[in-house]
């Protein structure tokens, strides 16, 4: 991946540029891709698979990324923004699904908490410092929702929180794409007994996006928060996005398939490009709709 993400930058050199946000706790870049020339435009975030075993999340912003580029110069509604692509945000667990545990989930760490060494990594998604340990999340190292022993114990957590905090006056809209269950989630995780104050703002933007989507490949999407639509879930990466660093439009994209019998995480090849392409549609449709 990132030797495709190295060849689309040299590629696209005028608008395009590679930088590394840092590395993993094995040793790995981790490559967030930049499209756009100018310094002052506003942002969107992009990242996938910061789950592990959520091959099409990655997937699919690999091909939204290419048409991205391809697109730069030509539609108005993704030129009016930077953006900042990070197809792999969890690229230990990433390379360990790929070459022994194809549902492997969490980070690769070695865990204080686990003395006998056999429960290694932590749920990159409930390691960020927003309601972290709360709803959702598990003490104990052995758990696939393991949350670590503190906030942004995790590196990769740890650089994209740098990165995000960093640019979080740039950066107006930020998407992390998840699988599987077809739903496009707005804050908070940690709760759906409260919402953020412009919830109905961002749930207008969801509800045009899940449209895009629709019309694509006639695939049907949920709009709620997690604990609405599937179960609460703190210390995520969207709830600080929004609740920290004060990104306005915040969402998690769980892509297809709709559930586990049609594939589950390990979905069909001959499903990439569909999902691509319908995931793609709701990106611009964000693009176009957000008030920035």
């Amino acid at each position: 991946v990132n030797t495709w993400l190295a060849s689309k930058a040299s590629q696209h050199s005028t608008i395009a540029s590679l930088e590394s946000i840092g590395k993993t706790y094995e040793g790995r870049d981790m490559k967030v891709l930049k499209i756009g020339e100018a310094a002052n435009k506003p942002a969107i975030w992009i990242d996938a698979a910061l789950h592990a075993r959520e091959w099409i999340a990655s997937a699919t912003l690999i091909y939204i990324a290419d048409q991205l580029l391809n697109e730069y110069s030509s539609n108005a509604n993704i030129n009016k923004f930077t953006w900042y692509i990070l197809p792999i945000a969890n690229p230990d667990g990433y390379e360990y699904s790929y070459n022994y545990n194809r549902f492997w989930r969490k980070t690769r760490t070695r865990n204080a908490a686990d003395y006998r060494g056999t429960c290694p990594g932590v749920d990159p998604n409930r390691n960020w410092g927003f309601h972290f340990g709360e709803a959702g999340t598990s003490n104990n190292p052995c758990s696939d929702i393991y949350r670590g022993e503190t906030a942004f114990s995790e590196k990769c957590v740890f650089n994209m929180k740098t990165f995000l905090y960093n640019k979080r006056k740039q950066i107006k809209v930020y998407i992390s794409f998840h699988s599987y269950g077809q739903m496009f989630m707005t804050p908070w995780g940690y709760t759906h007994t409260s919402a953020p104050s412009d919830i109905r703002e961002l749930t207008r933007v969801a509800n045009l996006a899940k449209t895009a989507i629709k019309n694509v490949n006639g695939k049907s999407y949920s709009v709620g928060s997690p604990g609405s639509l599937l179960y609460d879930a703190a210390g995520g990466s969207f709830d600080w996005a929004k609740g920290v660093a004060g990104i306005k439009y915040a969402y998690t994209l769980e892509l297809r398939p709709a559930d586990n019998t049609s594939g589950g995480f390990a979905i069909p090849a001959s499903e990439i490009l569909p999902t691509g392409r319908e995931t793609y549609a709701a990106v611009k449709e964000v693009a176009k709709r957000v008030t920035v």
